[in-house]
């Protein structure tokens, strides 16, 4: 009994420390994990850890790790604002109207449309007096942006009025623009991808697919997926947490 209770923590067998890793959400934990000796982080290779939980950008600029409650503060360009993020990427609107992503580990940077033009072309002249600037922007990007060499990057840039346009771009370039609410289409208030299709979250509580036949250049057909008093369609639709007008997609 001694000698088992002596064991050094290099001996744990890999089965349980894989149940170790998988109750670890924090990234943070999990490269701590890793430093405590080569035999915790040769087995841990092997075993990936679950996804961390995302950390949550502050009003500050600073940025609110779950579950363990650290805040921390990453340094932006002095001439950009942090307005909002998506995976590793910070989206940073500049002094001068120009949009980037930066990415917060390694730096690289990704320059993007000035999303205010393209929201003040669609929303027309006579209307910026009723509309003096965007108040947020809502963005998604599909899988693997980091290794992408065509990058593509959707925005729902949400108005005063909480009507959404949407702008489709492969950096610096925009593809597409509309704007909700006008073309038979409903107000848009969020964007996510699935499985390499595009989706948006209507005004009404409205979970929309938009399918473009012709490339990301032309305008989508749109089918409804839920809304708010049933399934659309008889087809099994993606499982969706909706919240604070932002559309999250999981995999159950």
């Amino acid at each position: 009994m001694e000698g088992a209770r002596s064991r050094p923590w290099s001996d744990l067998q890999p089965e349980l420390l894989g149940l170790v890793i998988k109750g670890l959400p924090s990234l943070a934990d999990c490269v701590r994990l890793r430093a405590v000796c080569h035999p915790w982080r040769s087995n841990s290779i092997l075993q990936p850890p679950p996804l961390p939980f995302p950390w949550i950008t502050l009003p500050d600029g600073t940025f609110l790790s779950i579950p363990a409650g650290e805040i921390h503060c990453l340094p932006v360009p002095a001439d950009a604002c942090c307005q909002s993020s998506i995976d590793n990427w910070l989206f940073l609107v500049h002094s001068d109207g120009v949009c980037s992503l930066m990415n917060i580990f390694s730096k690289a940077t990704l320059e993007l449309p000035e999303l205010a033009k393209v929201w003040k072309r669609e929303i027309g002249r006579q209307f910026l007096n009723r509309f003096p600037e965007p108040v947020s922007y809502r963005l998604a990007v599909p899988p693997a942006l980091d290794s992408s060499p065509n990058p593509l990057v959707v925005t729902v840039i949400i108005d005063s009025f909480n009507c959404g346009t949407l702008c489709i771009s492969h950096p610096p370039t925009v593809t597409y623009s509309f704007r909700g609410g006008k073309e038979s289409l409903p107000h848009l208030s969020g964007v996510a991808f699935l499985d390499g299709k595009l989706y948006t979250l209507s005004d009404c509580w409205k979970l929309l697919a938009l399918e473009f036949c012709k490339g990301f250049g032309s305008y989508p057909n749109i089918k409804c997926v839920i809304d708010t008093d049933g399934f659309c369609q008889e087809q099994e639709p993606p499982r969706c947490l909706l919240g604070g007008r932002s559309i999250h997609f999981v995999n159950i």
